[in-house]
């Protein structure tokens, strides 16, 4: 279990880079390191830090630092500070304690006076601080700390990990031109689109460590076009059969896949039953999950045969995404969608003995 704990930034209105009005998640432990994570996951990221300590004084902060091997005379110290509008003042307060404890003359400016080499390179600093102030609901200030130091393995990498935009930049596509059924480029395996990524962290991080014989059937994308989960399903999931339903075109890199069969035409129409059983359904159709939860009670389980174990990976694409609207809908889904499974099983397996398991991922 993930423990967390949210904290908010001060309720201050302001852009995006100054980080007010941003939530900031602790995580007691986690799942699976950062560095790990796609790209796509990545860019999603405005900051990470190893947080170790707290406390209510800011010159407790220098004293930490000391004990982590920061050398006055060789080391770079970059400031991470969230909310932003703090970095001056926690800045002068580390140079000054510093200085006191040298028994030097108390600095002015805390980026040019003072012993500590303070950076704002990525690249050239030795350690980095990060400090996140939190004022609790009576007025209190807590900090909450911890440094990372570039000469142990697992900190420099987290030091050097790309995120927000530059996390974009690792994201390989190379797109096609899906309507006049041309691919742009040679036929190879790079991925399609960014749905791509999605698909493959489900795979990576749930479905490869399930113990399920889910091969035996073949695999049906719905709403398939560009093809980016269809791509999935051959190359990372290894299917032997993939129907891939859409009224759209699909580049020549997907249609010509041997595995791959393009079914022209809407999930209504479409006809199913002479490529199955099936085993494996994914849909990451460009409708509101209410509209995509109906498509599948009414449609999918008279389509075809489907085997068991049987796996299914549904995106639910939210109508609106402000936080009121999240949450409500969030709500929505976990009150009604395992009655859906229900009615859904019950028309695949009737009478059949079959045990439902899903988990909503957020």
């Amino acid at each position: 279990m993930i423990k967390t704990k949210v904290l908010h930034t001060q309720d201050v209105k302001g852009v995006s880079r100054s980080r007010r009005g941003f939530k900031i998640l602790l995580l007691e432990t986690i799942k699976r390191p950062i560095v790990s994570l796609s790209p796509l996951a990545r860019q999603n990221i405005s900051f990470v830090g190893r947080i170790t300590h707290k406390c209510e004084s800011k010159e407790s902060i220098w004293d930490v630092l000391l004990d982590d091997s920061f050398n006055l005379d060789t080391s770079f110290l970059r400031i991470d500070v969230h909310p932003r509008d703090h970095t001056e003042s926690l800045c002068l307060s580390l140079q000054r304690s510093s200085a006191g404890k040298l028994g030097k003359q108390e600095p002015y400016d805390p980026f040019e006076d003072g012993p500590i080499s303070i950076t704002k390179s990525a690249s050239k600093c030795t350690h980095r601080l990060t400090i996140i102030v939190y004022v609790n609901d009576e007025g209190l200030v807590h900090y909450y700390f911890g440094v990372m130091k570039r000469e142990r393995g697992d900190d420099c990498k987290v030091m050097d990990i790309k995120l927000n935009q530059e996390a974009a930049t690792e994201v390989i596509l190379k797109t096609s031109n899906c309507v006049e059924d041309r691919d742009n480029k040679e036929h190879c395996t790079m991925p399609l689109s960014r749905a791509y990524y999605k698909l493959d962290q489900v795979w990576t991080d749930y479905l490869e460590k399930e113990s399920l014989n889910f091969r035996k059937g073949a695999g049906c994308d719905l709403g398939a076009c560009p093809g980016g989960w269809t791509q999935v399903l051959v190359h990372n999931m290894r299917l032997t059969h993939v129907v891939a339903v859409d009224p759209g075109c699909l580049p020549d890199r997907v249609s010509q896949l041997p595995q791959v069969f393009h079914e022209k035409a809407t999930l209504s129409d479409a006809i199913l039953g002479p490529h199955g059983p099936f085993s494996v359904l994914v849909c990451d159709a460009s409708m509101v999950w209410m509209v995509t939860m109906k498509h599948l009670c009414d449609f999918v389980p008279s389509k075809a045969k489907w085997l068991l174990p049987c796996v299914w990976v549904i995106t639910l694409k939210l109508p609106f995404k402000t936080l009121g609207s999240i949450a409500h809908h969030v709500k929505k889904m976990h009150a009604t969608i395992p009655a859906q499974l229900d009615e859904i099983k019950e028309n695949m397996y009737s009478g059949e003995n079959v045990t439902v398991r899903h988990r909503l991922v957020h």
